[in-house]
């Protein structure tokens, strides 16, 4: 058991800092308000498909991959953000 903590903990650091990642997402002819509001109508669908906030690292990343197809559909694509 001793040894499988050390492995979590990078493994879960791994996933944290990877999380903080930054992409954007865009779409022809679009604006960041248009983005924001079709990103709420996406958050709000997640809900109400059972991916809620504050459940673990698993079901966030659930959640957001949702949120992500969402945008997709509706016709965004994500981008690694240049720096």
């Amino acid at each position: 058991m001793k040894s499988f903590l050390p492995f979590a903990l990078a493994f879960s650091s791994a996933l944290t800092f990877g999380a903080c990642a930054s992409a954007v997402y865009v779409k022809s002819g679009s604006t960041n308000a248009a983005f924001q509001r079709e990103e709420l109508d996406c958050q709000v669908k997640a809900g109400q498909a059972g991916y809620v906030t504050g459940q673990g690292l698993i079901p966030e990343l659930a959640r957001k991959k949702f949120i992500s197809q969402c945008l997709n559909v509706q016709g965004w694509t994500e981008q690694d953000q240049k720096s």
